[in-house]
């Protein structure tokens, strides 16, 4: 898979920080609690792992970016069971967008439906799969790994793993001191960072079956 990056990223970035944006030299914890504190008084087990992820992308929207706080999400290799899926494999991509429901399933999958089944499926609007999903095209700070006996250069999110940072470096609406300015490797375009924002809606705005008598869409 050759490594793509035409109308991914900007050519030439703010200075400001931006949803969406890769920043580098941030470490971050992951606190792992298997029994939570439910008063001061009791002994419960923790541990608190530090990790410096290479790349982390921003998850804040930009005018929300500081004072002191932002939110990142680190950037991982691609799970492997995306790439079950032809049509994921041929453009990772499209993981980002709204698909036809039957390509959001493998075709083996849909040949095996019953005709009253495929019917539906040929009828539903277009959603997203992998809600919790967003990749990254690759580009040349990123390392190349293997799936599926080829070079991948592609890298994605997860929106469950979000954590924020505090920082006196942030001003506010995405400014940032000098000291901080070279944390940032790489922008978004406009449109790819709307697809972003799209898919980072729709992934908090879902209501859950059990809400919808009681909420008005």
């Amino acid at each position: 898979m050759m490594m793509i990056i035409e109308d991914f990223y900007e050519e030439q970035m703010e200075r400001n920080l931006r949803l969406g944006d890769i920043v580098k030299g941030i470490a971050h914890t992951h606190p792992i609690i298997n029994t939570p504190f439910l008063s001061i008084q009791e002994n419960s087990n923790f541990k608190l792992e530090i990790s410096n992820s290479e790349f982390l992308v921003i998850l804040t929207p930009c005018c929300s970016i500081g004072p002191q706080f932002f939110s990142l999400a680190p950037l991982f290799e691609i799970h492997s069971t995306i790439f079950n899926n032809p049509y994921f494999y041929e453009d990772l991509t499209r993981i980002n967008r709204l698909v036809a429901p039957k390509n959001a399933i493998t075709k083996a999958n849909y040949l095996s439906l019953t005709n009253e089944e495929k019917a539906k499926y040929d009828r539903a609007s277009p959603t997203y799969s992998f809600k919790n999903f967003f990749i990254f095209k690759g580009n040349p700070f990123f390392k190349s790994y293997i799936r599926n006996k080829s070079n991948i250069y592609d890298y994605m999110i997860d929106f469950t793993r979000v954590f924020y940072v505090e920082s006196k470096n942030l001003k506010g609406n995405g400014k940032i001191k000098k000291n901080f300015e070279k944390i940032k490797i790489l922008q978004l375009s406009v449109d790819i960072r709307h697809q972003l924002r799209l898919k980072l809606s729709h992934y908090y705005g879902r209501v859950p079956d059990e809400d919808l008598p009681y909420v008005e869409l």
